[in-house]
């Protein structure tokens, strides 16, 4: 079972609701935030998934890889790009906004 919760503060934390990995036996393996409201999250059964509005909603970003994803680094250049290492032995590079 994942959790995903967000601060603003760092000592008060709210759940966040994950509806794509709600009831399902996804796990979620890492994430980064380029600023309080965009976040990319990566986790088992191929799942890449960002938010623009602090995790009111959520966008499938998946690229067709069937493998999970294990961890996920990301710059805050003018690209954004994200790199995500895999089971597959490969490192996928998104980059863009």
């Amino acid at each position: 079972m994942s959790v995903l919760a967000k601060t603003t503060d760092g000592t008060n934390w709210t759940s966040l609701t994950v509806p794509f990995v709600t009831n399902t036996s996804t796990s979620l393996n890492g994430a980064y935030c380029f600023d309080a409201n965009t976040c990319t999250i990566v986790g088992n059964n191929t799942t890449v998934w960002r938010t623009a509005d602090a995790g009111a909603n959520w966008v499938n970003q998946s690229f067709g890889a069937t493998n999970n994803n294990l961890s996920l680094s990301c710059t805050t250049s003018i690209s954004n790009a994200c790199y995500v290492s895999s089971t597959s032995g490969f490192i996928f590079k998104r980059a863009s906004n």
